[in-house]
């Protein structure tokens, strides 16, 4: 083999090597054996950055079937719904509000963030999902979203100190605490 043919295969493998790594690509997999399907996450991030996107996958055993794509996350299965609950938080991201994905790919945006989204849960029966968001108004305080599986709100209360938040689905009482706001970020 001639050297500029060894020097052109070695440069070529160089540029794929240096792709890879400048295409930094995580995937998680979560099974969600009550629907038989496999949920997969492939997240992609901006070289040297804390930019990220994550395309979202549904997977059975026959075929894969992409949910969306550029989301932030995180994601819970609402398993009585059939549906995809995507916090898309926005600490990095600017992203517009949670959105409820169904298994087809229909995604709904829900509520808009009102703020920093500094948590987000499973709470209630877990079909529902708690937003804790830190905002400011003079002085930082939390404000609490609780949605439903279909995507309303059941809960909205504003909290000037850590306490416990206390909401009731089908006669069934919760209770959630939350800790002492922060500044957002």
């Amino acid at each position: 083999m001639k050297f500029a043919q060894l020097f052109l295969i070695f440069a070529i493998a160089s540029t794929v090597n240096a792709q890879e790594a400048a295409d930094p690509v995580t995937e998680r997999t979560s099974i969600i054996s009550e629907w038989a399907l496999t949920l997969l996450e492939i997240e992609r991030c901006l070289p040297e950055s804390d930019v990220c996107g994550i395309e979202l996958y549904i997977q059975g055993p026959k075929e894969k079937h992409q949910l969306g794509a550029n989301l932030t996350g995180p994601f819970f299965p609402l398993l009585k719904a059939k549906k995809i609950f995507a916090c898309e938080n926005n600490d990095v991201m600017e992203t517009k509000g949670p959105e409820l994905i169904d298994l087809n790919g229909n995604q709904t945006l829900l509520q808009p963030h009102p703020g920093y989204l500094r948590d987000c849960s499973l709470v209630g029966t877990g079909e529902e999902v708690l937003m804790h968001y830190s905002l400011v108004d003079t002085k930082p305080f939390n404000l609490i979203r609780i949605f439903s599986s279909n995507g309303e709100i059941l809960l909205e209360k504003r909290m000037d100190s850590e306490g416990v938040v206390e909401f009731t689905l089908l006669g069934q009482s919760y209770q959630v605490l939350v800790p002492a706001p922060e500044w957002p970020g």
